[in-house]
């Protein structure tokens, strides 16, 4: 993709870059470079968040910090409901399994057709040696 080419466009569709602004405080890690793109147009700037938990207080107020890390949250914990629900789990275990920024285990929604995959990415001896196993556990 081409530097002038929207990434929500269809690919060869070329986006006009309306502001493509410097870093102003490139030692600062908190300046971060932000992209919207919008009507084949894109926009660049750079937006100093903090660049750590107390710097981004002092900027914005622990209050909002707060708002924003418990919203946040929200959203990613309906992720992992959403996800449950799909595959069949237990939705009502999240309550004591969630914790922000750790990822939970994923179930494919279905198993047989990711075990296939799986299986498909195998040299032929680890194919064969998992059919030998499985067959041993059948009881075959």
């Amino acid at each position: 993709m081409s530097e002038n080419e929207d990434p929500q466009e269809a690919p060869g569709t070329e986006a006009t870059v309306i502001c493509d602004t410097q870093n102003p405080d490139p030692e600062n890690p908190g300046s971060v470079q932000i992209t919207a793109t919008k009507d084949k147009q894109v926009a660049k700037i750079f937006y100093n968040f903090g660049a750590d938990l107390e710097s981004m207080i002092e900027l914005f107020g622990d209050e909002i910090v707060f708002s924003y890390a418990k919203g946040q949250m929200i959203i990613r914990l309906q992720a992992a409901m959403r996800s449950r629900m799909s595959a069949g789990g237990d939705v009502a275990g999240l309550e004591a399994e969630f914790k922000p920024g750790i990822a939970l285990p994923k179930t494919p929604k279905d198993m047989n057709k990711a075990t296939e995959s799986y299986f498909m990415t195998l040299s032929t001896e680890e194919q064969d040696a998992m059919i030998a196993k499985l067959m041993e556990k059948k009881g075959a």
